[in-house]
């Protein structure tokens, strides 16, 4: 999670994975359209893998908007994937938290550098959220490619992301809300977090009727209006607050208890 900027606009950004010839979605990630103020941190966060992983690394990824050339400075943040040749270790995860404040302090305009580990030897094992964000939202910055192995995607159940955990994620930010004391800072990032998530269910849901996959805001917003203009005013509200995330915790709480529970009932019909 990361603080967002106060009163941002609302713009008419980010874009949708179609689907080709045969029905499966094309990545629209590539080398060349990585922005040249991101190209230091991510030579930085590749030689500091090598480095310290050596013979155990395996490979390199990064996902979201920096990979498809489409970041915004003290907006986006860096999504790094480590794939390593054998299981993770605890020392592992301690050198990573280290090195992603030590990133953050060196690149300020990044809002955070999220690197999460994985074992080669248990690719099989990958959840399929994993598999999906891997084979349609990451570039391989270093190593071998597994992006090959991962079946191919169509739009609809097999891309869904979040739909199914939303109800208890929902549910479980509510009880954070009744027993837990926040500072302002982070209640804007929980704000932002769950809008987001509310935001990307929503266009799961049409995904399929669309034929196209998106994790972009907008474009999930206005694909879900599409299909649901009797909701897209209370969809748009909820796009507004993952952008201007608020500290007001009723209106936090009202609308994930609002369009959360209509989602909840909504998704059994088409996932």
């Amino acid at each position: 999670m990361y603080n967002l900027i106060m009163n941002s606009p609302i713009k008419p950004t980010g874009t949708y994975l179609y689907t080709n010839n045969e029905g499966y979605l094309v990545p629209e990630v590539s080398a060349e359209k990585i922005q040249q103020e991101y190209k230091p941190a991510l030579e930085d966060m590749i030689h500091a893998c090598k480095k310290h992983y050596e013979d155990n690394l395996h490979s390199v990824y990064v996902r979201g908007s920096i990979a498809k050339g489409a970041a915004i400075p003290d907006v986006s943040d860096v999504d790094g994937m480590i794939v390593l040749r054998s299981v993770v270790s605890t020392e592992e995860k301690e050198w990573l938290a280290d090195f992603r404040e030590s990133m953050k302090q060196k690149y300020p305009f990044i809002t955070k550098f999220e690197m999460a580990h994985y074992a080669a030897d248990s690719f099989i094992d990958f959840s399929r959220r994993d598999r999906v964000v891997l084979k349609l939202q990451s570039l391989c910055l270093y190593g071998t490619d597994i992006r090959g192995n991962i079946e191919n995607l169509k739009p609809g159940k097999e891309t869904v992301l979040h739909a199914h955990n939303l109800n208890e994620e929902v549910e479980n930010l509510m009880i954070k809300f009744d027993t837990q004391s926040f500072t302002d800072a982070n209640l804007k990032n929980w704000c932002s977090w769950i809008m987001k998530r509310i935001l990307r269910t929503g266009h799961e849901l049409v995904a399929e009727r669309s034929q196209r996959f998106t994790r972009d805001l907008y474009r999930c917003w206005e694909g879900f209006a599409e299909y649901y203009p009797e909701k897209k005013d209370e969809m748009y509200h909820v796009l507004d607050l993952a952008i201007n995330p608020t500290t007001d915790i009723q209106k936090i709480s009202k609308t994930m208890a609002s369009i959360g529970g209509w989602l909840e009932a909504e998704i059994p019909l088409f996932l």
